[in-house]
C-alpha cells in the first residue's frame, strides 16, 4: 500500500488552486493504485481456496460435492480490479495532459499495453450489451449481434473474454507499482523547484536521524504509538468554486486530514510550522542534547473540586 501522494499537495504548481487539481488526480490515482493491491490480495486468497478444494475433491471423489460460489468471488473480484486499472489508466492520462508532460504520456501508453484496459472494460461495464450479442456500441446501434463463444473464463492467472486472455496476475500488479513510483519520480523532480517542498523534504530527514539516534540510545521505548491521518473523501460533496478563498482561511488541524464532519482537508499552504511531535518527544530530545527539561505546567487550582457533585446539591 502507498501512501505518498499527500507529500505533494500544494507543492506542483505556482497556483494554489492548480496545484490543488493536481494533487487531488495524484491522490484519487494512489487510492485506486491501492485498491488494486487489495484487489489482488483477495484474488489470491481466492485462488488458493479454490486450489484446496479442488485437491480435496480429488483425494476423496465418493464426496458429495457442495455448491459453492468461489468462482463468483474470482469473478466480482476481477471485474474490479479492472475497474480500478481503468481509473488509473484515466488519471494518469489526464495529469500528463495537465503538466504537458512526454514522460507521464509514455507510462499511460505502457499501462495500456499491459491490460488493453478500454476493451475488457467496456466488455465488463455493458455486460447487458455483450449478454445480446453486441460487442461494441457501433455493433449496438445497428443492430449487429454476433456469437461470443467466451463470456468470462479463468486461464491460470488470466482472465478471458471473446477468446482474449487479460493478466490478472501478480506480475500486472507489479508492473502498476513500477509505472506508479515512476510517476512519483517525475513528479518529485517537478515539486522540487518550489524552495518550501525542498525545505520540507530536509526536515523530514532531520527528524528521521534524531528518531534513529533516540532509539539507538533507547529513549524512545515508552513512546506512544504515532497517530495515522486518513485522507477520505466525503461521498456526494461538490468541490469548490473558488478553490484560492476555500482553505485561506486557518482550518482546524492545519496538517491534513479530516475535519469535524469528516471531511477531507488538505494541508494549508499559509501555515508556516506544524506540530510534528509530542512533547514527549521535544523533551526527550532536550535531554538527549543536554538542555534542562521543561518544567511541566502547574494546575490552576491546588484543591481537587467535584463539580458534579455540586451542581447535583444546588438542583436538590
Amino acid at each position: 500500500m502507498f501512501d505518498l501522494a499527500t507529500k505533494y499537495c500544494f507543492h506542483l504548481d505556482k497556483d494554489n488552486a492548480k496545484s490543488l487539481e493536481l494533487f487531488l488526480l495524484l491522490y484519487s490515482l494512489e487510492k485506486y493504485v491501492n485498491g488494486a493491491i487489495i484487489e489482488m490480495n483477495r484474488l489470491e486468497k481466492t485462488r488458493k481456496n479454490i486450489t484446496k478444494k479442488l485437491l480435496n475433491l480429488k483425494q476423496n471423489i465418493s464426496t458429495p460435492r457442495k455448491r459453492d460460489f468461489w468462482l463468483t468471488y474470482l469473478s466480482c473480484d476481477t471485474h474490479f480490479y479492472f475497474i480500478c486499472i481503468d481509473k488509473c489508466y484515466k488519471l494518469i492520462t489526464q495529469l500528463a495532459i495537465e503538466l504537458k508532460d512526454k514522460e507521464i504520456n509514455k507510462l499511460k501508453i505502457r499501462l495500456n499495453k499491459v491490460f488493453d484496459i478500454a476493451t475488457i472494460r467496456n466488455h465488463l461495464e455493458h455486460i447487458e450489451d455483450r449478454c445480446k450479442g453486441y460487442l461494441n456500441l457501433k455493433d449496438k446501434r445497428q443492430n449487429i449481434k454476433k456469437h461470443i463463444s467466451d463470456f468470462g473464463n479463468f486461464a491460470g492467472d488470466d482472465f478471458s473474454f471473446n477468446n482474449k486472455k487479460y493478466p490478472t496476475g501478480k506480475r500486472s500488479l507489479k508492473e502498476l507499482k513500477n509505472i506508479y513510483l515512476e510517476l512519483i519520480k517525475i513528479l518529485d523532480k517537478k515539486a522540487r523547484k518550489d524552495p518550501k517542498f525542498v525545505e520540507k523534504v530536509k526536515m523530514e530527514e532531520r527528524n528521521k536521524l534524531i528518531m534513529k539516534a533516540l532509539k539507538k540510545a533507547g529513549l524512545i521505548k515508552n513512546l506512544p504509538l504515532k497517530r495515522k491521518i486518513s485522507y477520505d473523501f466525503p461521498c456526494g460533496l461538490p468541490p469548490a468554486k473558488n478553490l484560492k478563498s476555500s482553505f485561506s482561511l486557518p482550518l482546524s488541524g492545519e496538517a491534513g486530514g479530516k475535519g469535524v464532519w469528516g471531511e477531507f482537508r488538505p494541508p494549508s499552504p499559509l501555515m508556516k510550522s506544524v506540530r510534528i511531535f509530542s512533547n514527549t518527544y521535544r523533551q526527550l530530545v532536550k535531554e538527549f542534547s543536554g538542555s534542562p527539561a521543561t518544567r511541566a505546567r502547574q494546575p490552576i487550582l491546588k484543591q481537587k473540586f467535584n463539580f458534579l457533585s455540586l451542581f447535583r446539591k444546588t438542583e436538590r
